[in-house]
């Protein structure tokens, strides 16, 4: 049995960091799921609205643990 490698973004947005890393990440994510990998982002409230927009498909966990100042 082959095991799919898993990869967890942790991924950020806000007025003071913006949304560039969560795209970048999700490039990131995107290149890799042709190889099999199994991509997650764990998102704070502002990510989860970028991804909502460009990746309502990508697997995520919201979590407010997250600062986005």
């Amino acid at each position: 049995m082959i095991l799919r490698p898993r990869v967890l973004f942790v991924a950020n947005a806000g007025p003071s960091v913006g949304g560039g890393h969560v795209m970048r990440s999700l490039s990131l994510a995107r290149a890799l799921e042709p190889h099999g990998a199994d991509c997650v982002f764990l998102a704070s409230p502002q990510a989860g609205v970028i991804l909502d927009v460009f990746a309502p498909d990508m697997a995520r966990e919201d979590t407010d643990a997250i600062d986005s100042d």
